[in-house]
């Protein structure tokens, strides 16, 4: 037998590569299988590999756009359509696409003007979803309507019926929630806010199983296995939970729903050093405010890293002095640093009045205690007395009436409470309670009242601007009392949001 010669040996694994290898047409059915599968990351990848070799392809960059809508890439999305105008696409559909490229990328505004007059299901959609963003309710609720007149559309009923679902109109959401039932049954979008009506209806076991589908029918989707995770998490089935959430971290480890899951039953399980390896890559940009960077910094506390966890609080109580929990975690730190003295100082304007819960008077008695100080005596016997007792059941109440969206039954509860004095906490729960039950004189009046004892108290100032807005009063006061809010605190979305509404009153 003769031996190849060297020069052959190359030529012929070219061949055999080129033999092997994966046409365009190929990738492109690949992907639009990947597509039809709702398997958006795949049908991503393989448009990539098919337009390497056949970029000005029309059929390919249109489901490129469509699948970098759905991915809610808006940077890709606005790529794909300049790449469909590059080679002479006139479609209408990017207009609308263009706009949902902006929105994505939070330019709801440019978005809407993009739109113009356009009066397409499509068209009313975005402008929805921007007055969501500002907080505009009522406004957004005309948009889905005039949508629906429009002809309306899966993608429209889908979202009007996540925006009832949010707004407590179950009923309305159940009406919409049959139409995309009935248009895509099966789709993971349809299943997964399925679960979410069902669990807001108390129907966990009907939920599970809308999320149980949606797992076995989209096994490359993480979401349906964090939302098992997060029901059986609130079920107090933290293994249960941690499974769901360690399976849905082996689909998409980067996805923020995935690491809050995890981070959150890490923190449970008190698996500290896990937290700190999720998050130390990333420890040079937390923010100490957040819900991540809080974690860290427990973390760091609990595996023994006291400094690196005080620095962290300290400069996350500067940035939000009403933050309850930030004060107790920076108190707990003081204590481990030997600092009781500045520990106990650092609880007491939480325990000040009325509205101080078991927690914080039990973390103030231990400060107190190891500085050696005689207040120590008196909290304790705080927590064993029965005015305590009827303060802590009305809190609870209230604080219970809140969560089901009732303001009248927590304001009528506050007001019982400040039977026994008042603190800043509590008048901000008040006014905030009174708007949202229409009691406008009385919310302006306890918001107002707090604030000029407490004129930095950031919290106060955004339930002085929100009392106005809501009212539909002195809206330029209210605009300069949100602003300043923002000026302690410039990320909070709720004072953002506010800000936007007091603007607009304002004219």
């Amino acid at each position: 037998m003769k031996r190849l010669s060297r020069l052959a040996l190359p030529l012929i694994g070219a061949v055999l590569l080129s033999a092997c290898s994966t046409s365009p047409a190929e990738h492109f059915a690949m992907a639009q299988q990947a597509f039809a599968k709702e398997d958006y990351f795949t049908s991503k990848t393989e448009l990539g590999q098919a337009l390497k070799d056949d970029p000005r392809n029309r059929d390919m960059l249109w489901l490129l756009a469509r699948t970098q809508l759905l991915l809610g890439d808006g940077e890709g999305l606005q790529n794909a359509v300049e790449r469909l105008r590059a080679i002479g696409v006139k479609d209408p559909a990017l207009l609308w696409m263009e706009a949902e490229a902006l929105l994505l990328r939070g330019r709801g505004d440019e978005a809407v003007a993009l739109l113009g007059t356009a009066n397409t299901p499509d068209a009313w959609r975005i402008r929805a979803a921007q007055r969501v963003a500002e907080q505009d309710a009522e406004g957004a609720l005309a948009a889905f309507r005039s949508g629906l007149a429009a002809g309306g559309n899966y993608r429209l009923s889908l979202d009007f019926t996540r925006f009832l679902i949010g707004s407590g109109d179950l009923a309305g959401a159940s009406t919409q929630f049959d139409v995309i039932r009935k248009a895509q049954p099966n789709a993971l979008a349809t299943l997964m806010t399925g679960g979410m009506l069902s669990e807001k209806y108390g129907r966990r076991d009907l939920a599970v199983k809308y999320y149980q589908s949606a797992a076995a029918r989209y096994p490359f989707r993480a979401e349906p296995l964090v939302a098992l995770g997060t029901l059986q998490d609130f079920a107090g089935k933290v293994p249960e939970a941690a499974a769901y959430a360690e399976a849905a971290a082996k689909i998409a480890p980067g996805d923020p729903a995935v690491r809050e899951l995890l981070l959150t039953i890490y923190s449970e399980q008190g698996k500290w050093q896990k937290i700190t390896d999720l998050l130390q890559g990333d420890e040079a940009e937390l923010d100490p405010t957040t819900g991540e960077g809080l974690k860290y910094a427990e973390a760091l506390l609990r595996i023994g890293r006291t400094e690196q966890a005080r620095a962290m609080f300290t400069k996350a109580l500067q940035a939000q002095p009403q933050n309850r929990f930030v004060r107790m975690m920076l108190t707990e730190t003081l204590i481990a640093t030997g600092e009781a003295d500045s520990a106990y100082q650092t609880m007491m304007p939480a325990i000040a009045g009325p509205f101080a819960g078991r927690p914080e008077l039990e973390l103030a008695a231990q400060a107190a205690k190891a500085a050696d100080d005689p207040a120590a005596a008196a909290i304790t016997a705080r927590l064993a007395s029965r005015e305590f007792a009827e303060q802590e059941r009305l809190s609870g109440q209230a604080q219970g009436a809140e969560f089901r969206k009732d303001p009248a039954a927590a304001l009528q509860l506050y007001l019982q409470l400040a039977r026994f004095g008042s603190d800043p906490e509590l008048a901000r729960r008040t006014a905030l309670a009174a708007s949202d039950a229409g009691q406008h004189d009385l919310a302006i009046t306890t918001a107002d009242t707090a604030l000029a004892d407490d004129p930095d108290n950031a919290e106060l100032m955004y339930a002085a601007a929100y009392a106005r807005v809501k009212a539909g009063r002195d809206s330029a006061r209210a605009a300069a009392l949100i602003t300043r809010a923002l000026s302690f605190d410039s990320r909070n979305q709720s004072y953002l949001a506010l800000q936007e509404k007091a603007k607009a009153a304002a004219g």
